[in-house]
């Protein structure tokens, strides 16, 4: 089985929605692989949060690094993030019982892009054939970045934490470790696509606003050319 629950974290309603934001071309290329693309961690970086696979600041009274000065403690964090952060991969969905404005803003430019509507238990199941162990969680926001307790495995949840600052995204992650990669101590490719049932996945396809007829029968004939009966709609948001 793909999908494992992950005994440090929280469990997830199994009918909790779940948005991803995307254009039209990342849609299409997901239809053509039958696949989900994960990220790796310290690529995300590159795309506008510095603080992505980053180490929290651990607790200030913190007995296991007390005898550490702050540059000390500041070099073994660092050292931590570039051993163990490039060896984790993540996709990232947005759980929301709506679809919402600013992601369209961020993620989607112009009226050619979609949002594909599923649930946890939809992305869950539709994972059961793809043969790496996956785990799925909700992003830890944190007030100034600061873990109140360090977690029991540190570098998995270093890459589900995020700056308060970013709590509107409301993200749940897909996440892998590569196992092999991590053995061998050499980083792996930028992505990994992970196999995916996607007619289990979509539930339905939400169009970007502002209203557009052509662009709706367009995605239309896509989803029949690949198969998959899922309804296609408008954007609520004007």
């Amino acid at each position: 089985m793909p999908y494992v629950c992950h005994q440090q974290f929280k469990p997830l309603d199994l009918q909790q929605p779940l948005w991803r934001y995307m254009d039209f071309t990342k849609f299409v290329a997901m239809l053509v692989t039958k696949s989900l693309y994960l990220t790796r961690v310290d690529k995300l970086r590159e795309l506008g949060d510095s603080f992505e696979g980053s180490f929290p600041n651990p607790p200030k009274k913190r007995a296991l690094v007390s005898f550490l000065d702050k540059n000390d403690r500041e070099r073994y964090y660092a050292e931590k993030i570039k051993a163990e952060s490039r060896f984790y991969y993540v996709n990232c969905w947005h759980g929301n019982d709506s679809e919402s404005d600013a992601m369209w803003k961020i993620y989607v430019k112009g009226n050619q892009g979609i949002a594909v509507r599923s649930t946890f238990q939809k992305l869950r199941d539709s994972l059961q054939k793809a043969p790496q162990t996956i785990w799925i969680g909700k992003v830890n926001y944190l007030d100034d970045f600061t873990w109140s307790i360090v977690p029991t495995d540190p570098t998995i949840h270093a890459c589900m934490a995020k700056r308060k600052c970013f709590r509107h995204e409301e993200e749940i992650r897909l996440i892998w470790l590569d196992e092999n990669k991590k053995r061998t101590g050499h980083t792996g490719q930028d992505g990994k696509e992970i196999q995916c049932f996607l007619p289990k996945l979509i539930d339905k396809v939400y169009l970007a606003p502002p209203n557009s007829p052509w662009f709706k029968r367009v995605v239309e004939n896509v989803l029949r050319r690949y198969r998959i009966n899922a309804e296609v709609v408008q954007s609520d948001i004007g």
